[in-house]
């Protein structure tokens, strides 16, 4: 499986769900409980073992890819994540653990070198803020204002030209 592309890991997945879970119409929830909660416990610890086999199989760790695996609607995950459907702790630490994995199972690709670098920074940078390969916050570049600007190329006090010597730098 390490060697197959992203599509048939997913394959696997679906193929899973379908086998494991085969014909329960809601395997995960809790058992006579009246509002359909999913039984957090349960799929924490499968959440647990999905992170593992992506990371055995190298692939990529995601809330659609273990959608994939349990047969959960991802929005669910998405709801679990941000409050909205149940105030637990439980449900938004499952979120953010696909998350955080996800960040990481992909610098891993990035660093292993195995793969295609553009694609991995380009998820990197749209979903965590990933520049070029730097994690967030790697860009230290200060902004000038307009004065500072002026200020250092001499053109304070309306000059029209600005001084021939280079500024100093600030080292």
């Amino acid at each position: 499986m390490r060697r197959e592309p992203q599509s048939r890991w997913n394959a696997a997945l679906l193929y899973i769900n379908k086998y494991l879970f085969n014909g329960s119409k809601e395997p995960l929830k809790v058992d006579g409980n009246i509002n359909n909660a999913y039984d957090l416990d349960l799929i924490n610890n499968m959440c647990d073992i999905y992170i593992n086999l992506c990371y055995e199989y190298d692939k990529e760790i995601s809330i659609l890819g273990f959608s994939k695996l349990t047969g959960i609607n991802q929005d669910t995950f998405y709801d679990l994540g941000n409050g909205s459907s149940r105030p637990s702790s439980s449900g938004c630490e499952i979120y953010k653990k696909l998350s955080r994995e996800r960040e990481e199972s992909l610098s891993n690709m990035l660093i292993s070198g195995r793969r295609n670098p553009v694609g991995l920074l380009g998820a990197l940078n749209r979903h965590y803020g990933w520049n070029m390969g730097q994690p967030r916050g790697g860009n230290s570049e200060q902004k000038q204002s307009i004065e500072e600007i002026k200020q250092r190329y001499g053109l304070e006090n309306g000059q029209d030209k600005p001084r021939l010597e280079p500024p100093k730098a600030d080292f």
